[in-house]
């Protein structure tokens, strides 16, 4: 595959000790329910949030929420920096 041809070895397998970058997607909502291809799914229907992503082997995603974002204190954050800007 592709990781031989990058002379990778680490890569191209999901096994202990490889570097994982995985992405998975709730299929289960209605937009997806008329499609019977799961990657045209995707595509086609727009999945616009990751149920879980794993990057270098290490979950940075879980149920949707990314981990360690405190996310009140970002939308504060926006928030300021929207106004500022604004004000300019």
């Amino acid at each position: 595959g592709g990781a031989n041809v990058l002379r990778r070895p680490e890569l191209g397998r999901i096994a202990e000790g490889m570097q994982a970058d995985l992405a998975l997607f709730k299929l289960d909502e209605l937009r997806f329910s008329g499609n019977g291809d799961p990657l045209a799914a995707l595509v086609i229907c727009g999945a616009h949030q990751a149920d879980r992503v794993m990057v270098a082997g290490k979950w940075i995603v879980e149920d949707g929420q990314i981990l360690g974002l405190d996310l009140e204190r970002l939308q504060a954050q926006h928030h300021r920096e929207a106004k500022r800007l604004q004000e300019k």
